[in-house]
């Protein structure tokens, strides 16, 4: 689950928001995690948009907690495709936790209020990950629907 915040202030665009992940059947609460997380980015000449994101938990899946720094690059392509890349990279406070890095290159495209995106991810350190990242990258597909709610004004004006 996640809620957020993206307001634009000029030519930068900011994101502020919160992520829970959450296991209902599992046999423990322990990987039940809380983020928050603040990222900012920026449009050059419509077709390049750099962003950096970092989003801090205080108790990582029971490990303590943890930072994840995220550099990405969106570059629009001709007729309505994207390319995207990302690196990023994990950072625990706790020293029996392993730091990594994750890395992925995509293309997507939105049609009829769908988006749809293929990528290829892949992650250092790839033994101690689980399946299917223990044998090195692997592609993933993707179909998404966003949707907004508008609320109505509320209260008497004065």
């Amino acid at each position: 689950m996640y809620a957020g915040l993206a307001p634009s202030w000029k030519k930068i665009d900011l994101d502020l928001g919160y992520v829970r992940y959450e296991y209902p059947r599992a046999k423990t609460s322990i990987n039940n995690t809380n983020e928050v997380y603040f990222g900012l980015s920026s449009t050059i000449r419509r077709l390049f948009t750099p962003g950096y994101k970092v989003y801090y938990s205080d108790d990582f899946f029971g490990g303590g907690s943890a930072w994840y720094h995220d550099l990405s690059l969106k570059m629009l392509l001709p007729h309505g495709f994207t390319l995207a890349g990302h690196r990023g990279w994990n950072r625990f406070d706790q020293a029996n936790l392993k730091n990594y890095q994750d890395y992925s290159v995509g293309i997507s495209r939105e049609y009829r209020g769908f988006g749809f995106d293929l990528s290829w991810v892949g992650r250092s350190d790839e033994e101690d990950c689980s399946l299917p990242f223990q044998y090195g990258g692997t592609g993933v597909f993707t179909l998404s629907k966003s949707f907004f709610v508008t609320l109505p004004p509320t209260g008497n004006p004065l």
